[in-house]
C-alpha cells in the first residue's frame, strides 16, 4: 500500500538543566504529522483544517498536514499499519476495527483514541414521489450508500441486515444500489437518477441544504423499533433527534443514530506529542466553535466520552490533570 507520508524520527536529548517544556520535547521526537481526514470538501476535511490549524499555532517546529481519504474504514487501516498518525474515525468503525468485524477482515491492534470532536448522524434523503417511507422501502429502490471504506458504507449494510435483506436482494427487487462518492450522490439524486442516499453525516448537510433549492427533497424517518435494534446490536451508536426545521423540507423532528467522530492516532505516536495535541484542542474550544457549527458543542464534557476503546496515554495523562472524565 502506498505510503501517505514519511515520520521523521529525531534522538530524544533529555538535559537536567535543559527547562525545555513537552512541547518543545514533542517537537523534538516528531518532525513532521500527517491527519487523515475524509472526503474532499466534506465535514471531516474542514473540521481537521481547523484542528490543524490549531496544532500548527500550539506546536511550533511540528509540521502539521491534511491528508483527504475515502473515509473511517480507509483511515483505520493506514493507521493501523503504521501509514499515518493521526485521523478522523467514527467510533462504530473504531469499534469494529479493535473487534475484527465487518468491513475488517482482522481485528486492528495499532490503534489508540485521542479525543471525540463531532458527532455523525445517519441520515436518508429521497425523492417525494420515490415511495421511500422508511429505510426497508429501498429494498426497491435505487440509491446511494458512498463506496466501500468510507464512513456510510457498513452503516447502511448494517441496517439492511436489521431490516431483513441483503445488498443482493435489491437488485433481485428491482431496486440498484450505486456505490458514488458524497459529491456524485447528491448530484445523482438531485438529477434523478437515485431515488435516494444513504450517508453519515453532520445536520444539516450543506450540500443537500443546496441540492434542495432546486429539488424537492425528503428526510426519512426510519422504524423506530429498528433504530432501537440497531443501538443494541451495533457499538458505538446512539440515539438521535435532528429537530424539526433543520432542513426547509423537514417540518417534524426525525429520529435517527449518530456515532462520535474521533481523533484516532498510532498507538507508538510519541505520548508528548498527543498531550500537547489534546491540550490545543481542549484550551480552544471557543477557536474551533467559530470554524465549524459542530464544534460549537466540544467542552469538557463530551470531549472524552464515547471514546469506545483505550485512550493514548498522553491524551489521558492531560485529561487526567485538568479532571475531564473519560468513558467508552
Amino acid at each position: 500500500m502506498k505510503k501517505y507520508f514519511v515520520i521523521f524520527l529525531a534522538v530524544i536529548l533529555l538535559s537536567v538543566c535543559s527547562g525545555g517544556g513537552t512541547t518543545a520535547s514533542a517537537a523534538q521526537t516528531v518532525r513532521a504529522i500527517d491527519i487523515l481526514t475524509g472526503p474532499s470538501g466534506g465535514t471531516m476535511e474542514i473540521v481537521g483544517a481547523a484542528t490543524i490549524e490549531i496544532f500548527r499555532q500550539a506546536i511550533p517546529g511540528v509540521q502539521f498536514s491534511s491528508v483527504p481519504s475515502t473515509g473511517s474504514a480507509v483511515n483505520a487501516m493506514l493507521i493501523n499499519n503504521k501509514e499515518g498518525d493521526v485521523a478522523i474515525i467514527t467510533a462504530d468503525t473504531v469499534a469494529a476495527a479493535m473487534d475484527g468485524e465487518d468491513p475488517f477482515r482482522e481485528a486492528l491492534t495499532g490503534l489508540k483514541v485521542m479525543c471525540a470532536l463531532y458527532p455523525n448522524t445517519i441520515q436518508l434523503w429521497a425523492l417525494p414521489d420515490s415511495g421511500i417511507n422508511d429505510f426497508g422501502d429501498l429494498i426497491s429502490k435505487r440509491f446511494s450508500h458512498g463506496q466501500p471504506g468510507g464512513g456510510p458504507y457498513q452503516p447502511a449494510i448494517n441496517f439492511m441486515s436489521v431490516y431483513g435483506f441483503t445488498p443482493e436482494d435489491v437488485p433481485a427487487n428491482g431496486g440498484r444500489i450505486t456505490p458514488l462518492a458524497w459529491g456524485e450522490s447528491v448530484s445523482a439524486l438531485q438529477d434523478r437518477n437515485i431515488d435516494a442516499v444513504f450517508w453519515t453525516t453532520s445536520y444539516p448537510a450543506a450540500a443537500i441544504v443546496n441540492a434542495s433549492v432546486a429539488r424537492e427533497l425528503k428526510l426519512v424517518q426510519f422504524d423506530r423499533a429498528k433504530i432501537d435494534e440497531f443501538v443494541d446490536r451495533f457499538p458505538g451508536w446512539v440515539h438521535i433527534t435532528i429537530p424539526a426545521g433543520t432542513y426547509n423540507f423537514q417540518n417534524e423532528d426525525v429520529f435517527t443514530v449518530g456515532t462520535p467522530n474521533l481523533y484516532v492516532v498510532r498507538e507508538d505516536l510519541p505520548e508528548e506529542i498527543v498531550y500537547e495535541m489534546t491540550k490545543a484542542i481542549v484550551e480552544n474550544y471557543d477557536t474551533l466553535g467559530t470554524a465549524h457549527a459542530l464544534l460549537q458543542d466540544l467542552s469538557d464534557e463530551n470531549v472524552a466520552q464515547g471514546l469506545v476503546t483505550e485512550v493514548h496515554p498522553g491524551a489521558l495523562r492531560y485529561f487526567t490533570e485538568r479532571g475531564i472524565p473519560v468513558a467508552k
